[in-house]
């Protein structure tokens, strides 16, 4: 073989090296990290510009530092833990990790990925957030796999949580040997309904390893840091006034104080928990000893005495609820806790002091005092012994309550019950009864008189033998034909169809401080989300201002959690008819360009809640619901629909990809009826049309899914669009095709007819889960816009490529396309400052070698050729 074809084979050779995967540098899909359940990052700068690079290397070369034990530091790992439903990824994606990285060069951030389903370090309790467990197991698989993710990818220098991965660092502690300089705690609870978990960690608590705490006052969470720190012979708690639920950005007030403790190999920054002596924070003055209601807790070691017995408390035959972290952080022990506390709301007792004493149940309305200063008024029912029934496991007490001495696991149940007889179970005793028989709080029109004992009800000067329209005013008739307004399906209050101004001020719910509290049934707590809405009426357009929050309960789902928001939306006042055409049909191809279309997966209308209603596609691209209802399985992203198919995404952002029409229902509660009872459409079939549920871009209405077929039939309207042949949702809009006549409803699921509020008609749409043929319901609100779009709102009108997507993505919501802004600020949320590690680079030193030496001998082959 001549000289010339050994250099052309080791040239091959060389460049195939260069471009071979296994080479010395070779590309990694974060995709591929997270399926080895690693992310991991030496922050060495390989990803940075420049001037960044050259600023971590003049603080690593700077003999001046001012921090003696940065050098020292150097190539430490850090164990990196992420929030519940969320993934190692996500995290090491947020802003706040972002910037602490960017901050600490010298440190090696590793990320774990939980072996749960869902994302989570530790799974929830059966029953929900009404149930507690005692299984001191619970979390074992977290446990184990932890364990062998330190083994094999220590040592740590320090291990970091957020969120429930923070919760999970105390159980973690507790049950493995595993060692650590430092913890850091971001955003972070105690996993209270868990009692097994909570007593391995009260048993080896405190930890004697310097913690660092951090919460941000804007948290809409609001969880207790207090409970956290009392687990840590020392540390620093840092309060941020500007953070949400989320690490400190480098911006943060806190932000060096964060850098600091990481670097600092000493514990001067650190605050002792423990009390010197061990006890009880007693005067020094032996004469007059602290009350034992305002002695606190530093921690959790030197326990001479640490018993749970268990309360319930009832007053005139309501339940009162214990409350959550009851004597912790209080104003008589900021940081601490009382001897007495709780940690949930299961009526569970937390007792513990540093020297046997007997302690009595007037301890538990002591401390109640002080840490619910608003609400002092059950004391003294509860010495009232004439009305007051005390039993401990069952067995009644002859004593007052100072008596009764509080021992491990006892149940004491105190009663109090002053009511008078009451015949007719109205709520008003006998005595006082105006209306014997009957309800006295039912006085529809307000005179003085319940309704039982008046003959006439509702006022309206027609004796209820006459009335025609029970509960309405009969002398209300505006169009003249008879028949009361109330009871007159066409009552006079005919809406005109070319200004919807008074309509939609009639029809959105939440204005005027009307909303009540509704549950987010993805977290632990009673949420009391309360939902605002405000229309303001304009010459041409209609504002609506809301803050997202539904008015029922909710499923938040992987994007959890939702939170309150800020939005303005501005919609034409008079609908009109778009005929323009020419419009891009990107996002509906089967409206040929003759309709603007609506956005594919931001928000394309607003429910009369004030929710967005967003478009058919998921994140990664799929039809959001046919994969929810099991048609395909979306394999790119864990995404469901909870309660009315709405969820949120990362910032709290709530919405529906379909349905909406529960924003009209309630369940029977006397029925014993809960919101998960709920089921689409069935719980909305009255057999009647129904109600309005939104409103579109274009300022058209968007009615339920019941309405007049246009024979006078009130039918489940449907669909007209299909899935093609051979597809089944996987790639969201581009999967159907219209077919006209296959359902009641055009390219847009909208159609000209009556509703209950324009009988003479007008265009709207239709909320659909069904075509013609019984397949999915897509689009499920609309697709394309009848009516012309007005430049307001936040979104969704099909023609700018960055429309709707707002300032979060996250599960039914999908990254922005590129050169779109968004992110930042919440769980799994992108920084407008950063994009997602596509690719990354990892470098082979092995593979440098073999390269170095097959160029070595290439370069001796050119010479001895030449």
């Amino acid at each position: 073989m001549s000289n010339n074809s050994t250099a052309l084979i080791i040239g091959i050779i060389f460049l195939l090296g260069l471009f071979a995967g296994g080479g010395a540098v070779y590309l990694l899909s974060n995709e591929d990290s997270t399926s080895d359940d690693i992310e991991n990052d030496s922050n060495s700068g390989e990803n940075l510009d420049d001037d960044e690079k050259n600023e971590f290397d003049d603080k690593s070369d700077d003999s001046d530092n001012t921090n003696p034990q940065t050098n020292n530091t150097s190539n430490l790992k850090v164990l990196a833990l992420h929030g519940g439903g969320e993934s190692s990824s996500s995290f090491q994606n947020q802003q706040g990790m972002q910037d602490l990285r960017n901050a600490l060069p010298e440190f090696e951030f590793i990320f774990a990925q939980s072996p749960e389903q869902g994302g989570v370090w530790i799974n929830d309790v059966p029953g929900g957030k009404d149930s507690y467990t005692e299984d001191r197991d619970w979390a074992d698989s977290s446990i184990n796999y932890l364990d062998n993710f330190v083994e094999n990818n220590g040592p740590f220098y320090a291990i970091l949580g957020y969120s429930q991965g923070a919760a999970m660092i105390p159980i973690y502690l507790a049950n493995s040997d595993s060692s650590f300089d430092k913890v850091l705690l971001f955003n972070g609870y105690m996993e209270t309904l868990h009692h097994g978990l909570m007593d391995t960690v009260e048993e080896n608590a405190p930890f004697d390893i310097p913690a660092l705490i951090f919460e941000g006052e804007q948290d809409v969470f609001a969880y207790g840091s207090a409970e956290l720190a009392g687990n840590f012979s020392s540390s620093l708690h840092l309060v941020s006034s500007s953070a949400d639920h989320h690490l400190p950005y480098s911006s943060d007030e806190t932000f060096d104080q964060v850098v600091e403790f990481l670097r600092n190999s000493s514990s001067d920054s650190v605050v002792e928990n423990n009390n010197s002596s061990n006890e009880s924070n007693e005067t020094l003055d032996d004469d007059e000893p602290t009350p034992l209601a305002e002695q606190c807790l530093g921690g959790h070691s030197n326990l001479a005495m640490h018993i749970h017995p268990w309360i319930k408390l009832t007053v005139r035959g309501t339940e009162i609820p214990i409350p959550n972290n009851m004597g912790i952080d209080t104003s008589v022990c900021p940081n601490a806790m009382h001897l007495l506390h709780t940690h949930d709301d299961t009526g569970k007792l937390h007792i513990e002091t540093y020297e046997p004493i007997t302690v009595n149940l007037s301890l538990f309305f002591a401390v109640w005092n002080i840490s619910e200063s608003d609400d002092s008024t059950f004391d003294p029912l509860f010495h009232d012994l004439e009305n007051v029934t005390i039993t401990v496991d069952g067995v009644q007490q002859a004593v007052g309550i100072s008596e009764i001495i509080f021992e491990d696991a006892i149940s004491i149940d105190v009663v109090f019950d002053d009511a008078l007889p009451d015949s007719d179970g109205d709520g008003v005793d006998d005595v006082s009864d105006i209306c014997e028989g009957h309800d006295d709080n039912t006085d529809w029109d307000n005179d003085g008189v319940p309704d039982g004992c008046d003959d006439d009800d509702d006022g309206d000067g027609v004796d209820d033998e006459n009335d025609q329209c029970p509960g309405f005013d009969d002398s209300l008739d505006s169009d003249g034909d008879g028949l009361p307004d109330d009871c007159d399906a066409v009552d006079g209050t005919v809406y005109d169809p070319s200004d919807l101004g008074l309509f939609w001020v009639d029809k959105f719910l939440c204005q005027n401080g009307t909303g009540v509290g509704v549950d987010d049934y993805n977290t632990s707590g009673d949420d009391n989300h309360i939902c605002s809405v405000t229309i303001t009426l304009e010459n041409d357009t209609v504002t609506i201002s809301s803050n997202g929050i539904p008015n029922h309960d909710l499923e938040s789902g992987p994007g959890c959690c939702t939170s309150a928001q800020s939005y303005t939306w501005v919609v034409p006042r008079s609908p009109t008819n778009d005929t323009t055409g020419g419009h891009n049909s990107a996002n509906c191809p089967e409206a040929n360009g003759d309709y603007q279309c609506a956005a594919d997966r931001g928000d394309i209308a607003i429910a009369i809640n004030g929710v967005p209603i967003f478009g058919p596609e998921d994140g990664p691209g799929g039809d959001a619901v046919a994969s929810n209802e099991g048609v395909y399985e979306e394999d790119r992203q864990h995404i469901w629909l909870g309660l009315c198919h709405g969820h949120s995404g990362p910032g709290g952002v709530y919405h529906y990809h379909a349905d909406g029409n529960c924003v009209h229902w309630h369940p029977n509660e006397t029925a014993g009826e809960g919101w998960r009872d709920y089921s689409f459409p069935f719980s909305t079939n009255t057999g009647e049309a129904s109600d309005v549920i939104g409103v579109a871009f274009d300022g058209y209405p968007i009615y339920g899914v019941y309405g007049d077929d246009g024979t006078g039939q009130i039918v489940e309207m449907k669909s007209s669009y299909r899935l093609k042949s051979g597809q089944n949702g996987y790639n969201g809009i581009d999967d159907y095709e219209y077919v006209s006549g296959l359902g009641h409803l055009d390219v847009c699921n909208g159609h000209f007819g009556p509703t209950p509020d324009f009988p003479q008609g007008i265009y709207h749409y239709h909320s659909t889960i069904e075509n013609g043929i019984g397949e999915m319901g897509f689009p499920y609100f609309l697709i394309c816009y009848h009516g012309e779009v007005s430049d307001g709102g936040d979104g969704g009108d099909g023609s700018d490529p960055c429309s709707g997507y707002g300032e979060t993505w996250g599960p039914g919501i999908g990254p922005p396309p590129d050169g779109c802004g968004g992110g930042g600020g919440g769980p799994g949320q992108q920084s407008t400052d950063t994009t997602p590690l596509e690719q990354q680079f990892v470098f082979d030193w092995t593979n440098l070698v073999v390269l170095t030496i097959l160029s070595v001998i290439g370069l001796r082959l050119i010479r001895q050729r030449s």
